[in-house]
């Protein structure tokens, strides 16, 4: 692969390090004026997100116990803590219980999916995230639509709209399968 044609997997690794760093801008710039809570909770989401998905970016390089069986987990982790932030923020209580018995689940179903295909494996882990980032577009819309606030708006707008194409990416593979990476 050229430089100006990335494959797949440098894609995933640039997108997970620009994952690492803008958590740690927002924490840079929010630090003195949000709830230290909320704050933390959602720039740790977005940082095991990002590290989430370096880790399967290095998926030619790195063992599978670290780029499937630890990278998949940190992304899907990432959603609850994101989600418990923005409860947070509209003053509800934080989903941690909720959010970690459901990441639990997921795991343990992705776990099982890994033993059966790698297309499985890839399908289950695009359908949790898809999942996701519903229910971030849905706790950020309940938050703007308690708050008022326009960035809550724009979040929920955000995730929804990544929702969408997340749904599509996901039913396209299950419709049409995917080819077997090299394991």
């Amino acid at each position: 692969m050229s430089a100006l044609n990335p494959d797949l997997f440098t894609a995933l690794r640039l997108a997970g390090l620009m994952y690492l760093l803008l958590p740690a801008t927002v924490w840079l710039v929010l630090r003195g004026s949000h709830d230290s809570v909320s704050l933390m909770a959602w720039c740790v989401g977005a940082a095991l997100f990002g590290l989430g998905y370096v880790l399967i970016g290095l998926r030619d390089w790195a063992p599978n116990w670290l780029s499937i069986h630890v990278a998949n987990p940190l992304v899907f982790a990432s959603f609850a803590l994101r989600v418990s932030s923005l409860r947070v923020e509209a003053g509800r209580t934080p989903a941690w219980r909720k959010g970690m018995l459901l990441v639990g689940l997921c795991t343990l179903l992705f776990m099982v999916a890994v033993t059966q295909s790698a297309g499985l494996r890839i399908l289950i882990s695009l359908l949790v995230q898809t999942m996701g980032t519903a229910w971030l577009a849905w706790t950020a819309a309940q938050l703007w639509r308690v708050s008022g606030l326009r960035v809550a708006r724009a979040i929920a707008v955000a995730f929804a709209g990544l929702t969408l194409i997340m749904l599509w990416a996901t039913w396209s593979i299950g419709l049409s399968g995917w080819p077997a990476p090299s394991v």
